[in-house]
């Protein structure tokens, strides 16, 4: 059973809250609050994470930097750290970011 137009009208939902979202629709740069809501991780860590991997930086001069990241390398990350059964703690304390460039790419093939 679809729903009517009308109902689908008056809910309410973010694009890439849900993960069901289709892809297109979906968020591909990352904010420290998203990985937060989509996660479920940390303020820290989100940050760290951030800082960790290749992020770009926007924002206005004075206004503080704000730091995305692409969802394919946060997505990655979390792959290589459960198939090698490393925290992201461990990760975001132990590598640098050329290290884990080179870390990734051993459980990328």
């Amino acid at each position: 059973m679809s729903e009517s137009p009308v109902a689908l009208a008056g809910r309410k939902s973010e694009i890439g809250e849900n993960p069901s979202t289709p892809l297109l629709a979906r968020k591909e740069l990352l904010t420290v609050a998203d990985l937060r809501r989509e996660y479920g991780f940390g303020r820290d860590l989100s940050s760290q994470l951030i800082r960790l991997l290749p992020h770009i930086k926007v924002g206005a001069a004075g206004c503080g930097d704000r730091l995305l990241v692409r969802r394919d390398d946060i997505d990655q990350l979390c792959r290589a750290s459960s198939k090698s059964g490393t925290s992201l703690w461990h990760i975001v304390r132990e590598f640098s970011p050329t290290s884990l460039t080179v870390w990734l790419k051993e459980f990328s093939r």
